[in-house]
């Protein structure tokens, strides 16, 4: 998984343990729970645009992924306004 650790203090395993745990809290960042079309459980996936969404106030999320056929889209969940971020 990590073959070269980065440049921190400790021994090679410590290091090695530090990396591994950054890229599962990168993992973990980017999941999301999705229903499938076809499907009657939620699926668990892995979305690299997720992380990068604000987390939702007292308002609510303003968006939410939809999944077709093949395709995961982002769509708004309520009307978004100027200089409001897009939450999850």
């Amino acid at each position: 998984l990590v073959m070269s650790p980065t440049e921190r203090k400790g021994s090679l395993r410590e290091r090695r343990a530090w990396d591994v745990a950054d890229v599962l809290s990168k993992v973990l960042s980017r999941a999301v729970t999705l229903q499938l079309p076809g499907e009657d459980d939620d699926s668990f996936v892995v979305v690299p645009l997720h992380e990068r969404l604000a987390h939702c106030d007292m308002r609510g999320e303003n968006t939410r992924l939809i999944a077709s056929d093949d395709e995961v889209m982002l769509v708004a969940t309520r009307a978004i306004e100027g200089g409001e971020a897009i939450t999850r």
